[in-house]
C-alpha cells in the first residue's frame, strides 16, 4: 500500500497523466540509447567490414606483404586524420558560400603556408588581391604515404609543393651515371 493514494477524480487523472508521462519519457530515453549504440555498432561493422575486404582484395591478388602493409598502414592513417580533422569536402554548407566569401576563406587556409616563401610574401605585401586569388584558384591539397615518390627525375615540373604537415627527403641516386632524384615523403 503506497502511502499516497488518489481519492479525488482529479487526483486520480493526475496520477494516469504522470504515469504515463514517466512511461513516455522512459521509453524516449531507452530508444535514444539503443538508437546511439546501433549507431556505434553500424560504423564498427563497416570498419570491420571494410578491412576485411581490403585484406582479402590484397591477397587474392597476389599482392606483396611489404605493398600490403603499406596500404593498410596509410588507410590507417587516413581513417585517423578524417577522425581528428573535417574536410572541406565533407561541409556541404561551404558550396553555399558566396563567391567573395569563399575567395577570403581559402585565403585564411592556404596563405599562412605561402608566406613562408619569399615570392609570395612580396606578393601578399604588394597585391594582396592577387594572392587572394591565387589561394581560391591555384591550390589544392594533396596528401601522400611515407615512401612515395611525389616526382621522379625528368618528369617537367608543372607544381609547386609546399609540405604542411610532416616531412619530405629529396634523394638523388646513381643510376648508370645519372642522378635520379626523388622527393620522398618521411
Amino acid at each position: 500500500n503506497s502511502p499516497l493514494n488518489p481519492v479525488e477524480v482529479g487526483e486520480r487523472v493526475f496520477d494516469v497523466f504522470v504515469q504515463s508521462m514517466s512511461l513516455v519519457l522512459a521509453t524516449c530515453f531507452v530508444s535514444s540509447i539503443t538508437s546511439t549504440m546501433s549507431s556505434v555498432w553500424s560504423s564498427n561493422r563497416y570498419h570491420s567490414q571494410q578491412l576485411f575486404l581490403l585484406k582479402k582484395f590484397l591477397q587474392q591478388h597476389g599482392i606483396s606483404r611489404g605493398l600490403g602493409a603499406r596500404v593498410s598502414r596509410y588507410v590507417d592513417c587516413v581513417l585517423e586524420l578524417r577522425a581528428k580533422t573535417v574536410p572541406a569536402s565533407k561541409v556541404d554548407y561551404l558550396k553555399l558560400l558566396s563567391g567573395p566569401l569563399n575567395v577570403e576563406l581559402q585565403s585564411e587556409l592556404f596563405e599562412p603556408h605561402l608566406l613562408g616563401h619569399v615570392f609570395f610574401r612580396a606578393i601578399n605585401e604588394y597585391r594582396k588581391s592577387v594572392m587572394k586569388q591565387i589561394c581560391s584558384t591555384a591550390l589544392s591539397t594533396e596528401h601522400y604515404a611515407k615512401n612515395d615518390t611525389v616526382f621522379p627525375i625528368g618528369r617537367e615540373s608543372r607544381s609547386m609543393y609546399f609540405v604542411t604537415k610532416g616531412k619530405l627527403v629529396y634523394r638523388f641516386a646513381m643510376t648508370g651515371g645519372v642522378d635520379e632524384a626523388h622527393l620522398l615523403l618521411r
